[in-house]
């Protein structure tokens, strides 16, 4: 981790990240993949974007965005991020829009299977991507829960760090004989 002495406040993310948003990044695709192809379906038989394919695509699309965003800053870094309370709220973004995505697809779900019954089967495939999207929607909605408490574990361990050596640093005489001054709030 950096230290305070040095100037640095970034502080530096876990290994264990970086599989976990390889997977997230995968996953991202496989569903922007899935409600594309709910997309393509509808609009071939003539009928308007399903509203349960929208969310499934904004998700797709933010997922791909976060996770390149946050390969690449940590990458570029050497495995430090910097502004890291905006990337978490960017994190908590995500992981809110995976758990409504989720929750409309489970709906939906349950709205098809009785659909499903009425036409003798003839959904079959359209029926399966929905719960292929379901289960991917479950399992990414779930490893952002997992790296959400993790970075928020991880931010606040780097804060106390922080803190700690900047109480020990107050009053004492940095190099140049300068001693460090506190701000002054009015």
């Amino acid at each position: 981790m950096f230290s305070a002495k040095a100037g640095h406040s970034a502080g530096s993310v876990p290994k264990a990240f970086l599989p976990l948003r390889i997977i997230q990044l995968l996953l991202g695709l496989v569903l922007l993949g899935l409600s594309a192809y709910h997309v393509v379906a509808f609009l071939k038989n003539g009928a308007a974007t399903p509203n349960h394919a929208r969310p499934g695509l904004f998700t797709g699309v933010i997922t791909l965005l976060f996770t390149l965003f946050w390969l690449l800053a940590t990458c570029l870094n050497g495995g430090h991020i910097y502004k890291s309370w905006a990337m978490f709220a960017f994190e908590l973004l995500v992981l809110t829009m995976w758990l409504y995505t989720f929750v409309l697809l489970a709906c939906m779900v349950s709205i098809l299977a009785p659909v499903r019954a009425a036409f003798s089967g003839s959904t079959k495939g359209f029926s399966r991507t929905m719960y292929a999207a379901l289960a991917v929607s479950v399992i990414n909605s779930i490893l952002f829960a997992i790296t959400s408490a993790l970075y928020l574990i991880n931010l606040i361990k780097h804060r106390k760090t922080l803190a700690a050596e900047q109480a020990q640093n107050v009053g004492h005489a940095e190099q140049g004989g300068n001693v460090a001054m506190q701000p002054v709030y009015q």
